[in-house]
């Protein structure tokens, strides 16, 4: 796998409509672009996602949505990755088209070399206004943050 890095958090204002963000029940996301069969940066992001929404915070807990990228895996096996590092965690598997338009819209170098993935591993921040329209704020290069920094995106 091939892993394009860059530690700076580059900030955005970008608004977004994603079907699957109406339905999260909280004001804030976190969205990971990833692959059950990913080694390294998936299941350490993940983990690291996991830490940050066991801490204790004085506001709802953010949304965690795993995007699985790999167009050969099933629906429900994203979920079921999803939820093993957190209970509160979605797993989102969406078509071919879709992983393309998601792609487009958020940046992501996703590229099948031969039967490997190569991807950024980035980590992109969302908020929900008061009309319900989502924002994209923030992307976190693959192992940029520390969980406990991500708590200050809530406030």
């Amino acid at each position: 796998m091939i892993l394009l890095v860059s530690y700076l958090p580059v900030s955005s204002s970008k608004e977004v409509s994603l079907d699957f963000l109406d339905s999260s029940g909280s004001n804030t996301a976190f969205i990971f672009f990833g692959f059950r069969g990913c080694t390294d940066v998936c299941p350490l992001t993940l983990a690291k996602l996991s830490q940050f929404v066991s801490q204790p915070s004085g506001s709802s807990r953010p949304q965690v949505l795993f995007i699985d990228i790999d167009r050969n895996n099933h629906p429900k096996d994203a979920d079921e990755y999803a939820k093993q590092f957190h209970t509160s965690f979605r797993g989102i598997k969406p078509s071919t088209p879709e992983i393309n338009e998601l792609a487009s819209l958020f940046g992501i170098p996703v590229r099948e070399q031969g039967f490997v993935l190569a991807h950024a591993g980035k980590t992109y921040f969302l908020r929900k206004d008061q009309s319900g329209q989502w924002s994209w704020v923030k992307t976190y290069p693959a192992g940029a943050f520390d969980p406990r920094d991500l708590l200050e995106e809530l406030y």
